[in-house]
């Protein structure tokens, strides 16, 4: 089983990933997460440190065809 991490965009609070699980060279499973980083004493939404934002920086972005086509649309408002 491998899992292979891509770092899809970033900014200065958050952070959005896709990985990617594979099983003897098949895709099993993709799974995406968008995080925020988040000061606990403030209890709120906060900046990366410095040195977070340019990690997050060094990573290269995937290829477009590495990106899974979002097949969730909205749903119409329902009262």
């Amino acid at each position: 089983m491998k899992i292979r991490t891509s770092l899809i965009a970033s900014d200065t609070k958050r952070f959005h990933l896709l990985h990617r699980l594979e099983s003897a060279g098949d895709l099993v499973s993709m799974v995406e997460t968008l995080n925020l980083c988040f000061d606990p004493v403030a209890r709120r939404v906060a900046p990366f440190a410095a040195d977070i934002s340019s990690y997050f920086s060094s990573w290269s972005r995937p290829s477009d065809d590495g990106l899974p086509p979002l097949s969730i649309g909205r749903r119409p408002f329902r009262n």
